[in-house]
């Protein structure tokens, strides 16, 4: 009896490890940290508070296609000199930016010609 149920077992487990092997690989591989980060997305909402020393000013800003493409934008926007505060909006393709009144609103735009992104100033 004993015998008949090691022989159960075995052919048992013979089978599922057919199955195992023939079972198709999975496909999903989970993202890496640094993935997760490069899709992080930018606020979508200034905010920093606007004073008489800082002025908002629009940014039309074309290829964006997803979150993390506001993300990217909003990184490079923070980099620069006179940066205060940013949102970007996918839907709207424009980035706000917050910056103080005196600072030269074109290295802000000359930023965001990167990859596939076109910028310019909305007036």
């Amino acid at each position: 009896m004993k015998h008949l149920q090691f022989v159960v077992l075995g052919v048992s487990g013979l089978a599922l490890l057919i199955v195992a092997l023939r079972a198709p690989k999975p496909d999903y591989v989970a993202p890496t940290a640094a993935e997760i980060e490069a899709h992080r997305p930018a606020p979508r909402s200034l905010s920093a508070p606007v004073g008489p020393d800082r002025v908002v000013r629009t940014i039309r800003v074309r290829g964006m296609c997803c979150a993390g493409c506001t993300g990217a934008i909003y990184d490079r926007l923070k980099e620069m000199p006179g940066f205060v505060d940013a949102a970007v909006d996918l839907d709207e393709g424009v980035a706000q930016v917050v910056m103080s009144k005196d600072a030269d609103p074109a290295p802000f735009v000359g930023a965001l010609h990167f990859e596939k992104f076109d910028a310019s100033l909305e007036r």
